[in-house]
């Protein structure tokens, strides 16, 4: 069931949770508008071969699979207060994603650290503020051999070591071959939890590199799940025409365009920031065969604050962004100001009485007018509260994206052959004791 409508200045779109509006809508692929995105993506699939990690497309209606992160986090759960959760990249970004949104709300029971930088500073700040009686510590890799996480696991079990009163649990997760970071589990007796093959860890949100630590801090990963899984099949069932992330996806790539700006109106989207940005750039960067560069630079923005440090660039810059603003209908928190306050400066009555929160989507909805006005591509995605189901579709809406972009480019956008080559380098440079 479509739960969308045409709009003559572009498209709106309902989705579990939330509501997208894009300014603009067209399509000059070629592809028939009445092919439904199911099947491109099998196509898509079928024409990648075993080079396909399309997984993601299932795994939030993986019930059974759901059932068992729930209950592997329950076992790192007994006895702790706090998860010290290690990874790099997209074993991290989506469950930082979530937690950071949900991070204020009554129901979180326990907490979670989050280590992806092996920056010493940042790493003994983290460790410092742990208790190791009361920590459990898991390790995402899915190859099993991330250099970063291994070093950061390692450098963080010695910094935890309590001697003979024992140190935190330990599990770690990865896939099921045979890789380092397994072996060694299996070594050590530590939880080893696993990882499917046929999904990338930029597309691993709704594997247990993203919900285990989202339940073991009490968040309803079903709910997250579901809304995921409601919107999979929104958008794979619908044609082309009508699509919320084909139509997005061209509106990324209209002419001219080099630049996605997201713009995150409320602190607490930020995190999914993080993850969105990976999403893109590591999707569709490519160097084509003949040596042509493409891709999306993804750009984060901060609102309102950024609107003092980038919006000048924006409006009077290069017209070569295409933007996406981020909001939420209702805050989870509120302040508001006094009618008639006397701490009010002289001309700005109109702030008696009004929220921040209030004041914070007034600026969103006028910068992107004002965008919007100038002629740039605009994207508006509204979460209908900062909850589980949103965050879920939200999640779901962009990972189908991007796999609309890797169409309309022609690439495979679950690999990653450049960073690749970086950790490569990385790795050599470390044995040579350079």
């Amino acid at each position: 069931m479509q739960r969308w409508r045409a709009m003559p200045a572009g498209a709106e779109y309902r989705l579990p949770g939330l509501s997208l509006r894009l300014s603009q809508t067209g399509d000059a692929s070629g592809i028939d508008a009445e092919t439904t995105l199911a099947t491109l993506l099998d196509r898509q699939q079928a024409d990648l071969g075993d080079a396909a990690l399309m997984g993601w497309r299932k795994l939030p209606s993986e019930i059974q699979a759901i059932e068992q992160i729930q209950q592997s986090a329950r076992l790192l759960a007994a006895g702790a207060s706090e998860l010290l959760l290690i990874g790099m990249g997209g074993s991290i970004n989506g469950a930082r994603a979530v937690y950071r949104a949900l991070e204020l709300d009554s129901r979180l029971m326990r907490a979670v650290e989050f280590m992806d930088n092996p920056d010493p500073a940042t790493m003994i700040t983290v460790l410092e503020s742990v208790d190791p009686a009361s920590c459990s510590v898991l390790a995402v890799s899915r190859s099993g051999n991330t250099l970063e996480t291994v070093a950061m696991l390692a450098a963080s079990l010695q910094f935890l070591d309590a001697g003979d009163t024992g140190g935190p649990q330990v599990a770690v997760c990865c896939q099921e071959n045979d890789n380092p970071l397994g072996t060694l589990a299996d070594r050590h007796g530590w939880k080893r939890i696993a990882l499917p093959e046929h999904t990338g860890g930029r597309f691993s949100m709704f594997t247990a590199a993203g919900l285990l630590p989202l339940a073991f801090a009490g968040l309803d990963i079903t709910a997250l799940s579901k809304a995921a899984a409601e919107t999979a099949t929104l958008l794979e069932e619908s044609t082309l025409a009508d699509n919320p992330a084909w139509q997005l996806s061209g509106l990324l790539l209209a002419d001219g365009i080099a630049n996605a700006v997201l713009y995150c109106y409320g602190d607490l989207l930020l995190g999914f920031g993080d993850w969105w940005r990976q999403l893109l750039a590591e999707s569709t960067g490519r160097t084509l065969p003949g040596g042509k560069h493409i891709g999306i630079n993804p750009l984060l923005a901060r609102g309102a604050s950024d609107q003092h440090s980038l919006n000048q660039l924006f409006l009077d810059g290069p017209a070569n962004n295409a933007y996406c603003f981020l909001g939420c209908s209702e805050p989870q928190f509120d302040i508001s100001v006094n009618r008639g306050s006397e701490r009010l400066p002289e001309g700005f009555a109109q702030l008696g009485g009004q929220s921040l929160h209030g004041l914070l989507d007034a600026s969103r909805r006028g910068t992107m007018a004002t965008l919007q006005s100038a002629g740039h591509p605009v994207a508006e995605l509204v979460l209908n509260r900062l909850d589980e189901q949103a965050l879920g579709s939200l999640l779901q809406l962009w990972m189908h994206t991007t796999a609309c972009l890797g169409i309309r480019f022609g690439i495979n956008p679950y690999d990653q052959p450049g960073v690749e080559r970086s950790k490569q380098v990385t790795d050599r440079l470390l044995r040579d004791g350079q």
